[in-house]
């Protein structure tokens, strides 16, 4: 009488076509590679197998009786069906996995691409707003002018501004109209002011 786990070195006898392995005491899984044998006849009744049978082997022409008296947890077909399990073997499982990870790594980097995409483009577009307004406001753009120099006015409270320090300052886009463009300024202090940049002919003396 022979223990141990199932003896893998027999499934390397491709030829062989009867194995009988009854009345033993092996116990553990019944390894896949028994399905690479063209068995006629298989016998491993009354052993203490367990796990799950090989899906091409259970599928095959053997029946109940072959496998029957072993350890209450062997299953899948042609014994009970394996309680939540999928039929599957490891490394189909493995394959899934590996293939699943490996579209979410490309569906990120997509993603990701995109996203930095849309920013280039929004920065692009922010950019070529702003030398709009500057060729608008501080260009004349031949609008029959003459090219006058701009004027700075001064409200309430920016009495000690100078143009200077108006040119110098980084504004942020706050509100754009027919009459010109609101910024959000920051002199060179840290203090910070409102401006407003007129269109050419949007204001008039006395108007």
């Amino acid at each position: 009488m022979f223990s141990g786990q199932f003896p893998e070195f027999i499934t390397r006898f491709l030829s062989l076509k009867q194995l009988d392995l009854s009345n033993n005491l092996f116990f553990g899984s019944i390894p896949e590679s028994l399905n690479a044998l063209n068995l006629e006849k298989l016998n491993l009744s009354y052993n203490n197998f367990s796990g799950m049978l090989p899906p091409s082997v259970g599928k095959s022409k053997f029946g109940v009786g072959d496998f029957e008296g072993n350890n209450p947890g062997l299953c899948g077909s042609p014994l009970r069906s394996c309680r939540g399990s999928s039929g599957l073997s490891s490394g189909a499982i493995a394959e899934i996995v590996i293939g699943l990870m490996t579209g979410a790594v490309v569906l990120a980097s997509l993603l990701i691409g995109y996203v930095q995409g849309k920013k280039r483009k929004n920065r692009e577009e922010d950019e070529e707003d702003l030398e709009e307004v500057d060729d608008d406001e501080y260009g004349g753009g031949g609008g029959g002018g003459g090219g006058g120099e701009g004027k700075l006015v001064l409200f309430q409270g920016g009495e000690h501004l100078t143009l200077e320090e108006v040119l110098n300052v980084t504004g942020q886009v706050m509100e754009k109209t027919s009459y010109g463009t609101i910024y959000k300024a920051k002199l060179a202090d840290g203090g910070t002011i409102a401006l407003r940049l007129l269109r050419e002919g949007s204001c008039r003396d006395g108007s």
